[in-house]
């Protein structure tokens, strides 16, 4: 979750139904987690945690930017940072950020799809605790 482009929550959820694990964080930046087919949740180790809470959106540590590459439907915006490489996607009739391309070192590409919504959707509260 954003507000006024400073993370204030965040949750990811790693793979699919009840067998996928999900964390959360907000506010305190604590990251609680829960694993598939558990009711509570627990406080993950700083390894694990989800570390954007307060930063300003994008949050890559050491971000050097390069020279934007025109396309047919907007810009590719170029950049390094901490832990690898990154590409962003702007939309040239909006101006609005379509994607975001992960290269970290000796980890599979990604690719994060980023979309406006009207309004933001309900984060997963980690309660009960374990």
């Amino acid at each position: 979750m954003l507000h006024s482009g400073i993370v204030t929550a965040e949750q990811f959820v790693f793979g699919n139904g009840p067998g996928a694990l999900i964390l959360v964080a907000s506010g305190s930046a604590t990251t609680y987690g829960r694993q598939p087919g558990s009711s509570c949740w627990r406080k993950v180790p700083a390894t694990q945690s989800l570390d954007s809470i307060g930063l300003p959106f994008p949050d890559p540590p050491h971000m050097n930017v390069a020279k934007p590459e025109r396309t047919t439907t907007g810009w590719l915006l170029p950049a390094t940072g901490d832990g690898g490489a990154y590409t962003f996607a702007v939309d040239g009739t909006t101006l609005r950020l379509r994607s975001i391309t992960v290269r970290e070192r000796g980890a599979p590409t990604v690719v994060e799809q980023v979309s406006v919504l009207r309004r933001a959707p309900p984060l997963d509260t980690p309660s009960p605790r374990c």
